[in-house]
């Protein structure tokens, strides 16, 4: 089984990922991370430089290449990656559970400021503005690739991999 995790910067894709792999004694695939070993660059130093369609291109390889490994693992997604429909078509094969995370855009915007130069700027737009875009704009993507949800504020990150591991036994029991 391949877990797949999405939903938007800061929302706590890796951090719960990461626990969550560990926890399993699976893999663990951060395609950001994945996409900057390839590149050479962090992944927003990348997309500042060469624009968004062309990070868009390499992070669809990344992901694809992510959820086409061999055995269980949880990958974690970029923010944008439900954007490019070879990723939504892959993350509806049989055997991957994608989960969507969620906070509050105000939540979002509070995790981004205590990171600085962490996650790139998408936009012109001031912070809070871009991130109620993006999460509008992105939503609808979310969902249509999602089973299921998880809340992931106010809760803490442990309470969060206890309920995150619960559904992934529930789902591995359904399937």
């Amino acid at each position: 089984m391949k877990v797949a995790l999405v939903g938007p910067r800061a929302v706590g894709k890796s951090t719960l990922g990461a626990a969550v792999a560990d926890r399993l004694g699976w893999p663990f695939l951060d395609t950001d991370h994945e996409l900057a070993r390839q590149v050479g660059q962090p992944a927003g130093e990348f997309l500042a430089s060469r624009g968004e369609a062309e990070f868009r291109r390499v992070e669809a390889r990344v992901v694809l290449a992510a959820l086409a490994t061999p055995g269980p693992a949880v990958v974690a997604l970029g923010g944008g990656a439900v954007l490019s429909p070879d990723i939504r078509v892959a993350l509806a094969v049989e055997g991957t559970f994608t989960v969507r995370l969620e906070a509050a855009p105000a939540v979002l915007v509070r995790r981004i400021e205590q990171a600085p130069g962490t996650r790139p700027a998408l936009t012109d737009l001031p912070l809070a503005q871009e991130v109620e875009a993006l999460c509008a704009r992105r939503a609808a993507q979310y969902r249509e690739v999602s089973q299921d949800s998880l809340e992931t504020f106010p809760a803490n990150v442990d309470a969060c991999v206890v309920a995150l591991l619960a559904k992934i036994d529930a789902a591995s029991r359904a399937s």
